[in-house]
C-alpha cells in the first residue's frame, strides 16, 4: 500500500498543478502531429499533402540542371504528393511522390500491416547532365560512329576537316530505377521477404580513344542494365536475431563495343571493347546474440561468386593481320568470402570494450588461355596468359570507451591490418594503428580531440612484371600516417558556436617513385542563433590537399617531381523567421564555394607551372510561404546561381589545337541563371 502511494503521489501533485493552469489550445497547430505508436482510432487515421506549381528557368545550362534535369530555359512542372491512410483492419497505405514533373522524379507506393505483411513499389528517374557544347563530327550509323562523307584524313588534327559547322552535342545520362519488395510474417518471430530491382542507364558520354599517339574525342553511347533478385528469411527474438538472404545480381551492357571511323590516316575503322556482361550470386548471414545483460555478439558472413563468359571480340579490325581468333569467352569466375565478428561488453564503471575481426578474401580463376596483344591494330605481339587479381585482407581492432561522472569521455583503440595481393608486385602489407580520443565539458564549453598514428611496413617485391625491382613505389613502400582532429563548441541559451580543425599526413620515406607525401588540412567555424520566431545559422570552412609525386623517364631513379595543391573554401548562411500575425514563413539560404588547383613540375632543375584550375559558385534561395485559414498554403520563391570555372585542359582547345588530339571543343561552364517558382500546398 505504501509503495502504491509513493507511485501515485507525483501524479496527484501534477494533476493539482495543472488544475490551476489555463491551457490555451488555440495556440497549438496539430496539422503536422503524428502518433506512430497510437492504437486508437486507426480507422480514421488519414493524412496527406499535394504540392502543385510552376517553375521557370531563365537560361539553359547542363551543370545548372545536373541532377534535376532543369537544363533548358522554359517552364517546368512542380508536383509533389504524399498520402497515408489506415484501414479498419490495420493496413497502412502510403503513397509518396517527389519532383514528379522533373527528370529527377521518385515515386513510392506501399502497404503494410504491423507484424503481418508489407509490400512496396518504388520508381525513380535519376538524370546526370554533363555538357551541351561538345562538337563532334561523328554521327552514329548502324552502330558505328561515322564521319561525314567528305571528311579529309591527315597525319595530324590540323590536316583533317574541321568540325566548326558541327551542331553541339548533348552529353548526358539518365538512370531509370524500379524496385518491388514484399515481406510476410510466417510466425510471431519470423518473416520471409522477396525483392526485385532493375536499373537501366542510357545516354551519351565523352571519351577519348587513341592508337600510336593519335587520339580523338568520341560521343560514346551508354546502354547498361543491372538487375537484382533477393530472397531472405529473418528470425527475431528478445535475445537473438538471425537474417539469411540469397541475392542474384546481373549486369548487361547493350553497347558491347565502341566502333568508330578513324579521323586520321591509316585504318578506316577502329574498335574497343566495353564492359562485359557478368552475374553474381551472393549468400549473406547476419546474426546478433545477447550474451548476458551487458555483452552482445554480432557477426556477418557472406560468400559469393561472380562469373563472366561474354563472347570475345576479334583482336583487331585490321583484316590484313594473320592473327588467330581468341577463345569463345574468358569463362572466368571470381569467388569472394567476407566475415566480421564484433563483441561488445559494457561494464558498470562506464567502460565499454569492443573487439572486432574482419576477413575479406577474393580469388580469381581463369581458363589459362593465351591472348595475342595487337598494338594499334598494326603490330601483333607475343601471346600472353591471362592472370587474375586476388587478395586477402585481415583486420583486428580493439576499442575502449570510458565515461566518467564528471563529463569526461575517453576512447582508445588499436587496429592491425594485413593485406596480400597478387598481380601487383606486392607480397604482403602489414599496418598497425593506435588512436586516442578525449572530450571534456567545461560548463557551456565542450572540448574534444583525437590523435592517431599508423605505420605500414614495406612489402616484398614480387617479380611478376617487367618493372625494375629497385623502383619501390608508394603502394609498396613504408608508410607513416598521422592524424589530428580537434573541436571546440560553445552553447548557451539560444546561441551556439563551434570550431573544428583536422590534419592528416601520409609519408613514404623509402619510396623511389610515385607518391612521396600527401597532406590534408581543414578547418570550419559555425554558429546558430535562435530567438522567438527567428533563427540564423552560418558556417565557413577551408579544406586543402597538398601532395608531391616523383617519376622517372628511364624507370630508374627519380628525375622529375610533380607538386599539387587543391583548396576549397565554402560558406553558407541561413535565415528563418515567421510572422504569426500574417501566417507567413520566410527562409533565405546563401551558399558559396571557391576552388583552386595549382600544379607545378620540376624537371632538370627547371620549374614549370600549369595554369590554375579555378571554380567559383554563388547561390541564393528565397522562399516565402503563406498559410491560409483553410489550410491551403502558397509558396513563392526564387533560386539564383552563378558559376564560373577555368580549366586549361579544355578551355580554348579547338578540334585541332593539339597536333595528335582531335578534341570536341568544349569549354568550362560559366553561367548566371535564375529559377522562379510558385506553387500551392493543399493538405489531403
Amino acid at each position: 500500500m505504501a509503495r502504491a502511494i509513493v507511485w501515485l503521489l507525483p501524479l496527484v501533485l501534477t494533476a493539482a498543478a495543472w488544475a490551476d493552469y489555463a491551457v490555451n489550445y488555440a495556440n497549438a497547430d496539430p496539422s503536422r502531429w503524428r502518433c506512430r505508436l497510437c492504437e486508437f482510432d486507426k480507422a480514421k487515421a488519414r493524412s496527406g499533402e499535394i504540392v502543385v506549381g510552376s517553375m521557370d528557368s531563365a537560361y539553359g545550362e547542363a551543370r545548372f540542371g545536373r541532377d534535376t534535369g532543369i537544363d533548358q530555359a522554359g517552364q517546368y512542372l512542380r508536383l509533389d504528393a504524399g498520402w497515408q491512410a489506415t484501414s479498419e483492419s490495420g493496413t497502412v497505405w502510403r503513397l509518396a511522390g517527389r519532383d514528379l514533373g522533373l527528370d529527377s522524379r521518385i515515386a513510392t507506393l506501399a502497404a503494410s500491416r504491423a507484424d503481418r505483411y508489407g509490400v512496396e513499389l518504388r520508381l525513380a528517374q535519376l538524370p546526370r547532365r554533363i555538357a551541351n557544347d561538345g562538337r563532334f563530327p561523328f554521327r552514329r550509323i548502324a552502330g558505328t560512329l561515322a564521319l561525314p562523307s567528305d571528311w579529309r584524313r591527315g597525319f595530324a588534327g590540323a590536316q583533317t576537316t574541321p568540325s566548326a559547322n558541327d551542331a553541339a552535342s548533348v552529353l548526358a545520362t539518365e538512370r531509370r530505377h524500379g524496385a518491388v519488395g514484399a515481406w510476410i510474417a510466417t510466425t510471431p518471430h519470423t518473416h520471409i521477404r522477396v525483392g526485385y530491382s532493375q536499373e537501366r542507364k542510357t545516354g551519351v558520354v565523352e571519351t577519348y580513344r587513341d592508337a600510336f599517339y593519335q587520339a580523338a574525342a568520341l560521343p560514346q553511347p551508354v546502354d547498361q542494365r543491372t538487375q537484382e533478385l533477393l530472397l531472405g528469411w529473418r528470425y527475431k527474438a528478445e535475445r537473438a536475431l538471425l537474417d539469411v538472404s540469397v541475392e542474384r545480381r546481373s549486369f548487361t551492357n547493350g553497347e558491347a563495343a565502341l566502333v568508330w571511323q578513324n579521323p586520321y590516316q591509316g585504318l578506316v575503322t577502329r574498335r574497343s571493347a566495353g564492359a562485359p556482361d557478368n552475374a553474381t550470386d551472393l549468400l549473406r548471414l547476419v546474426a546478433k546474440f545477447q550474451l548476458g545483460a551487458r555483452t552482445t555478439l554480432r557477426t556477418t558472413l557472406a560468400g559469393g561468386e561472380t562469373s563472366q563468359d561474354a563472347p570475345f571480340l576479334p583482336y583487331t579490325t585490321n583484316s590484313r593481320l594473320d592473327v588467330p581468333p581468341p577463345a569463345d569467352s574468358l569463362n572466368g569466375s571470381r569467388r569472394s568470402r567476407y566475415g566480421r565478428v564484433i563483441l561488445l561488453t559494457r561494464f558498470d564503471s562506464g567502460l565499454r570494450l569492443t573487439v572486432s575481426h574482419t576477413a575479406d578474401d577474393r580469388a580469381d580463376s581463369r581458363t589459362g588461355a593465351a591472348f595475342v596483344p595487337v598494338l594499334g591494330d598494326l603490330l601483333p605481339g607475343a601471346a600472353q596468359t591471362a592472370r587474375g587479381f586476388s587478395f586477402k585482407r585481415r583486420q583486428t581492432a580493439l576499442r575502449l570507451r570510458y565515461r566518467t561522472p564528471r563529463r569526461l569521455r575517453l576512447a582508445a583503440g588499436l587496429v592491425g591490418r594485413d593485406a596480400a595481393r597478387s598481380n601487383l608486385e606486392i607480397g604482403r602489407n602489414r599496418e598497425r594503428r593506435a588512436y586516442l580520443e578525449v572530450s571534456r565539458r567545461f560548463g557551456d564549453w565542450l572540448l574534444s580531440g583525437k590523435h592517431s598514428r599508423a605505420r605500414r611496413g614495406a612489402a616484398d617485391f614480387v617479380a611478376n612484371t617487367a618493372n625494375n625491382p629497385l623502383t619501390r613505389r608508394y603502394y609498396q613502400a613504408r608508410r607513416i600516417e598521422t592524424v589530428w582532429q580537434s573541436s571546440l563548441r560553445y552553447r548557451r541559451g539560444a546561441f551556439a558556436a563551434g570550431l573544428q580543425a583536422s590534419a592528416r599526413e601520409h609519408d613514404y620515406p623509402d619510396s623511389a617513385l610515385g607518391l612521396q607525401r600527401a597532406a590534408l588540412r581543414g578547418w570550419n567555424v559555425d554558429f546558430v542563433y535562435a530567438l522567438g520566431h527567428a533563427s540564423a545559422t552560418a558556417s565557413y570552412g577551408v579544406d586543402g590537399r597538398r601532395s608531391t609525386t616523383t617519376g622517372s623517364a628511364t624507370f630508374a631513379a627519380a628525375d622529375w617531381r610533380y607538386d599539387t595543391r587543391d583548396t576549397v573554401a565554402t560558406a553558407a548562411a541561413r535565415l528563418d523567421f515567421r510572422v504569426p500575425r500574417w501566417r507567413v514563413d520566410v527562409t533565405l539560404d546563401y551558399a558559396s564555394s571557391d576552388g583552386l588547383g595549382s600544379y607545378a613540375t620540376m624537371f632538370e632543375a627547371a620549374l614549370s607551372h600549369f595554369p590554375d584550375l579555378v571554380s567559383r559558385q554563388r547561390s541564393l534561395d528565397i522562399r516565402v510561404r503563406h498559410r491560409l485559414k483553410s489550410g491551403l498554403a502558397v509558396l513563392a520563391g526564387a533560386y539564383i546561381e552563378r558559376y564560373r570555372a577555368r580549366d586549361w585542359a579544355i578551355d580554348g582547345i579547338g578540334a585541332a589545337s593539339i597536333r595528335n588530339v582531335y578534341a570536341a571543343g568544349r569549354s568550362s561552364p560559366a553561367y548566371a541563371n535564375r529559377l522562379l517558382y510558385l506553387s500551392l500546398e493543399k493538405p489531403l
